[in-house]
């Protein structure tokens, strides 16, 4: 595991962003010890 962090932190904002655009739900979930999950849920197309 790296003891440095990296990146410019736009990966969550862009998940956001592109969620609301597209009517998709996010959830989290922990993942301990180290780091966590990230759920993305599309929504069911109508009939």
């Amino acid at each position: 595991m790296a003891t440095t962090k990296s990146g410019t932190g736009l990966g969550l904002y862009l998940v956001h962003k592109l969620a609301t655009a597209g009517n998709l739900q996010v959830r989290y979930q922990p993942n301990k010890p180290h780091g966590a999950t990230f759920i993305l849920t599309l929504p069911r197309p109508s009939t």
